[in-house]
């Protein structure tokens, strides 16, 4: 995942880069051309890592509802204004709907903790260095 990551990201940059050094994109669009890239990265990394997750752990569910749980992911500051730009950290918020417990594994979680758990490795996919490079550095401190 680390390096599939970091290989998509080299790859995106080098064509928007391309398109706003040869004028093909305005600043508007190469902001929010870097947006949706980070919206992808996070996306595939949270899917690919949930998975393994529910494997791992067992499906998160709802205590009230009886249904399977998703992280709710918020991207605030300039992702979330779609004003990212190529030095960007992103600021992300995780939540997840409903209290419960996981189902399916050996041994059960409670959701919060999956979905702490499940945060951390998100966090360390997109972050964490390595001879690739980083994704993006993610920035959990919400400051007003």
């Amino acid at each position: 995942l680390a390096r599939q990551l970091r290989r998509f990201r080299s790859r995106q940059q080098v064509r928007i880069i391309w398109r706003d050094l040869t004028r093909q994109a305005d600043l508007s669009e190469t902001c929010g051309d870097l947006s949706d890239m980070a919206d992808a990265c996070i996306d595939l990394a949270y899917l690919w890592l949930y998975a393994r997750h529910c494997e791992q752990f067992g499906v998160p569910t709802g205590r009230r509802t009886g249904q399977a749980q998703q992280m709710v992911i918020l991207g605030m500051g300039k992702l979330g204004a779609r004003e990212l730009n190529l030095s960007s950290d992103i600021d992300l918020i995780f939540g997840y709907p409903e209290g419960g417990e996981t189902v399916g594994a050996k041994r059960s979680l409670d959701n919060q903790e999956f979905f702490v758990r499940l945060g951390q490795r998100l966090i360390k996919a997109l972050d964490a260095p390595t001879v690739d490079g980083f994704v993006f550095r993610v920035d959990m401190r919400l400051r007003p």
